[in-house]
């Protein structure tokens, strides 16, 4: 595994994981 796909990988997780927590606040 690279570092840059690990680094994508974290940034995509990181995004959705602001976007649920975004979406939990809301409701």
């Amino acid at each position: 595994m690279t570092n840059e796909i690990w680094w994508r990988y974290s940034h995509d997780l990181g995004m959705y994981g602001c976007f649920w927590i975004r979406l939990t606040r809301f409701y």
